[in-house]
């Protein structure tokens, strides 16, 4: 009896010990993955935090430089940069609101295409 007892425990821990090995792999595989994507978000992030500020400083310079270079009166200058800031405020506004939109989200993220998937396999 006892031979039959460790011979069922050594099959069952022998197969215990490959799904175990194959799950350690696949959470392995998981966190490495994970690991790559928070990479690529900080690097997204970070030069997402660098453009705002170099455009910053660009939108400024470019103000500055127009007041103070051009030829015409103080109301004229001041009428031409209150248009260019209105230009730049509706690009921006409409750019935000593209890339803060569902649809843009799901085509880039491919979820779309998986979602199109799970209804054609219905």
């Amino acid at each position: 009896m006892k031979l039959i007892f460790d011979l069922i425990a050594a099959i069952v821990v022998g197969a215990y010990g490959k799904v175990m090995h194959r799950v350690k792999t696949e959470m392995t595989a998981v966190y490495v993955s994970s690991v790559e994507h928070a990479r690529r978000a900080f690097i997204g992030a970070f030069i997402a935090m660098l453009g705002v500020l170099l455009g910053v400083c660009g939108f400024l310079l470019v103000h500055v430089a127009l007041y103070l270079y051009l030829p015409w009166s103080a109301e004229r200058k001041s009428l031409t940069l209150l248009g260019l800031g209105l230009a730049y405020l509706v690009v921006a506004v409409a750019g935000i609101a593209r890339l803060l939109s569902r649809s843009f989200w799901l085509k880039h993220s491919k979820a779309q295409d998986m979602l199109d998937s799970l209804a054609e396999k219905k």
